[in-house]
């Protein structure tokens, strides 16, 4: 970060979708504390993945990610399910019952996790009458809530200019992006400049707002874009900057594809090679941001575009 398939464990079931960045210098920035991630992974392990002697129950909640990192005060979009013994499931998200051991680190309502302002370990358990509950792990990471870009497509069969990147705001407060600017390098450029200015972003953006930037062949709705076919349709990079082309603070990016080494946009290592008519993005939640290209993107046969990616 620079800033529903669901599983159930051996005794453990399973969940399946921002302080102000005013003035901000580094979207990495940590707690007064200090807090270590190991630390905090170490604890998670400890409150929340104890072994368990008996077999899982045959009907039983789950939720549909086993763990969470989030950073402070971000919202994770999660479902919970009703797996029964037959193995039919229902959706039971909005008529669970939601708790956590560290309220001040991590709470739960229908359908989210909410991150405090603190970073720590807090586990989160949904329970839904005589039925087996379930149990997330839940990491509040040091780091602070900022948008990212939670998907893109780079071409369509129709189209080349059939390209558009799609911008999230996954945190609990209105985010002033005034002047930010969204930018696309070459797979191969790892100068001091950016290779075209994609779009500038003005006003605040909500919590939980999507916007959307993309080419004139993109047939929905967008709020700014750029004239032709210019994301590399395989290979190549995209950057949210805090300010002007070139100078502003990277937010975050995407590089995908065969990019090279030192590349502005990287954060560790690339996310897949796009595909024609399909997308790169964040799941399984929206704005999931663990600062790897290759674990927060998955490619997806149907984009999303201006929609959650799981919803």
């Amino acid at each position: 970060m620079r800033p529903a398939v669901f599983l159930a464990l051996h005794g453990l079931v399973l969940l399946g979708g921002c302080s102000s960045l005013l003035g901000i210098e580094n979207p990495r920035a940590r707690d007064d504390a200090g807090t270590d991630d190991a630390a905090v992974d170490a604890a998670v392990d400890a409150a929340v993945d104890a072994p368990d002697d008996v077999g899982p129950p045959q009907d039983h909640l789950a939720f549909s990610v086993p763990n969470l990192r989030i950073a402070r005060d971000q919202i994770a979009h999660l479902h919970v399910q009703f797996i029964h013994a037959d193995s039919t499931t229902e959706d039971v998200t909005a008529a669970a019952s939601y708790s956590t051991d560290q309220p001040g680190i991590a709470t739960a309502d229908a359908g989210r996790i909410l991150a405090g302002n603190q970073a720590g370990a807090a586990a989160i358990t949904a329970s839904m009458g005589s039925v087996a509950p379930a149990r997330l792990a839940v990491t509040v990471t040091p780091e602070v809530c900022h948008p990212v870009i939670n998907e893109l497509q780079t071409a369509s069969a129709a189209s080349a200019d059939d390209e558009w990147v799609e911008i999230y705001n996954p945190c609990s407060g209105a985010i002033d992006v005034s002047g930010w600017t969204l930018n696309y390098r070459s797979a191969t450029n790892t100068g001091a400049t950016d290779n075209v200015l994609l779009a500038t972003l003005a006003g605040q953006l909500a919590p939980g707002e999507l916007r959307l930037f993309g080419g004139p062949a993109y047939g929905g709705t967008r709020d700014g874009g750029w004239t032709g076919g210019t994301l590399g349709a395989a290979n190549g990079a995209v950057g949210l900057r805090a300010g002007a082309i070139n100078a502003g603070p990277v937010v975050d990016a995407i590089a995908y594809g065969n990019v090279s080494a030192g590349h502005p946009f990287l954060e560790g290592s690339a996310a897949p090679a796009m595909v024609v008519g399909k997308s790169g993005a964040r799941l399984p939640f929206d704005g999931k941001d663990d600062g790897d290209g290759a674990t927060d993107f998955t490619v997806i046969m149907t984009p999303t575009p201006r929609a959650l990616n799981a919803p």
